[in-house]
């Protein structure tokens, strides 16, 4: 009489995927499981398409990974029944790595110019490609309010990140006032007196002195 085949169930598994925010999506795959001895899923599976949800964001539930279309299997192959088993893409947050333009003695300020503006180094900030900074990141750099001689770092406290999608690291500045340079001019002879003090340093130049 007629005899009833159950079909073999074989479970499709998405493979759980991450990437970092900004970066391309790597490609989907899968594993499978439940086959007989002698077939693997080059044999048997003949398309398994996956897709994800769309969205570039950070999620906390991450993005689901799910079949395009229906799993094929190779036509000598019929006694298999594929099951999907979704999985999840993960876009992890991004680091966004904030240093200062530092003022240090290899680019100083002077005593007694104006105070610079204090602006974020550009060139390292991990930035993704889709971004501004004005819309990831909010606040301002500050240091000591002081302008004599010396040195002052250059603080980030204020800064405050608007989007979900980084993480901030934050790495101090310098900022550096040194001791103004003095000309004096002393060709004309006479007596001159030079009030010590730390902030300026004197560079006596083309000085003659006339001894009678």
């Amino acid at each position: 009489g007629f005899k009833y085949l159950k079909l073999l169930d074989l479970n499709v598994y998405a493979t759980e995927t991450y990437k970092i925010y900004g970066e391309v999506d790597p490609a989907l795959t899968f594993t499978a499981e439940g086959f007989l001895d002698g077939d693997d899923a080059e044999s048997v599976l003949q398309t398994v398409e996956l897709k994800r949800d769309t969205g570039e964001d950070v999620t906390e539930n991450g993005h689901e990974i799910t079949l395009k279309d229906d799993i094929e299997l190779f036509d000598t192959k019929t006694y298999y029944k594929p099951i999907f088993v979704p999985g999840v893409f993960v876009i992890e947050k991004r680091e966004l790595r904030v240093t200062p333009i530092s003022y240090t003695a290899d680019n100083p300020i002077y005593y007694g110019e104006a105070p610079r503006v204090l602006e974020i180094d550009l060139t390292d900030i991990n930035l993704a490609v889709r971004d501004n900074i004005n819309a990831v990141l909010t606040g301002e750099l500050t240091r000591a309010d002081n302008e004599n001689v010396g040195q002052y770092p250059i603080l980030g406290t204020s800064l405050e990140l608007i989007s979900e999608n980084y993480y901030l690291t934050y790495t101090p500045g310098v900022y550096t006032i040194i001791p103004r340079p003095m000309i004096i001019d002393a060709r004309n002879g006479g007596r001159i007196n030079i009030a010590a003090t730390r902030k300026y340093i004197f560079l006596l130049a083309m000085c003659i002195w006339t001894i009678s």
